[in-house]
């Protein structure tokens, strides 16, 4: 039987954690005889009532349930530390503190990719997620994310991430291939999973939704449904990420620059246009970095070519 891990960071989750760790419990994987089920949660540095429902749970899922604490790291840091202490897994699934997973999330996952080809390669996995309120009641989803029947590949690894944490799962290379040497800056963990299966391995999404992808106050990032939130989050993201696309693409190529890799290659270009503008319509002109959105395409072109990424 094969295993699998799913990692959870907390922080200040009290409100939401026990339905979420209820609907992890409720996962089908093992009765099916798919994969022997853990559930490990780092704790980063919460305040409120996070530690005592960890502890109680536990006591009460002995050997299926572990937790630990350490200092606040934010959400990437702190599921790369997770990610170290899952490399013996078969597969390792992400987790938020604040969804709902339904209960054949897991083994869908494991069935999908246990039917893809070269099993020994670095793998990551995403299902679609079902926008809900506080109350996990659904949203009206205007505008899905991302299209249906995307093209997804690292051109567009290199501007935008398509891989929603909560909705992943990695198999055991694509860990390993991460956790040999992590990064000292990326601008999520989901992001960085993406850049490195496409760059090395294979990227699937699944149009299925297992997950209810809880919308509220608290959320990270979190996904607008509206059209007006989607135009406010896409102002807010491009803003917020200034520069930060360069500087995770640099992180990349001092990790893998001595890989023979045409993304590899691709990527140290992205790094060198901060530099020239040549470069920068090189890049535009040879690599053609993609969004999913068309217009948003548009605005990463003229975001690269006014060295701005």
């Amino acid at each position: 039987m094969k295993s699998v891990q799913i990692i959870v960071s907390t922080y200040n989750g009290h409100q939401y954690l026990p339905t979420q760790l209820d609907s992890l419990l409720a996962q089908d994987v093992e009765s099916l005889g798919i994969a022997r089920l853990n559930i490990l949660v780092r704790d980063d540095g919460s305040k409120d009532d996070t530690h005592q429902i960890l502890e109680e749970y536990k006591k009460n899922y002995p050997g299926k349930v572990e937790w630990y604490t350490g200092p606040n790291l934010r959400s990437a840091k702190s599921f790369f530390d997770l990610m170290t202490r899952s490399t013996n897994f078969d597969y390792v699934c992400l987790c938020d503190q604040d969804d709902y997973w339904l209960p054949n999330k897991v083994s869908s996952a494991i069935k999908f990719l246990e039917h893809t080809e070269n099993q020994d390669e670095p793998k990551l996995y995403c299902c679609r997620v079902t926008p809900v309120d506080a109350n996990l009641e659904p949203l009206p989803n205007n505008i899905p994310f991302p299209p249906v029947n995307s093209t997804f590949g690292f051109r567009n690894a290199l501007v935008q991430c398509v891989a929603t944490g909560c909705g992943c799962v990695l198999n055991n290379q694509l860990v390993n291939l991460i956790c040999k040497q992590l990064p000292e800056f990326t601008i999520m963990h989901d992001w960085w999973a993406y850049l490195c299966a496409t760059a090395f391995g294979h990227f699937y999404f699944d149009e299925n939704s297992y997950i209810k992808y809880r919308q509220h106050a608290g959320n990270v990032i979190g996904m607008k449904t509206s059209k007006i939130g989607k135009l406010k989050q896409k102002i807010a993201r491009f803003t917020s990420i200034k520069g930060q696309i360069s500087k995770q693409l640099l992180e990349f190529v001092k990790i893998f620059g001595t890989e023979n890799s045409f993304a590899v290659e691709q990527a140290r270009l992205m790094v060198q246009g901060k530099k020239s503008l040549l470069k920068r319509i090189k890049i535009l002109k040879e690599i053609k970095p993609y969004r999913m959105l068309s217009s948003d395409t548009k605005v990463v072109k003229l975001i690269i070519l006014f060295n701005l990424y």
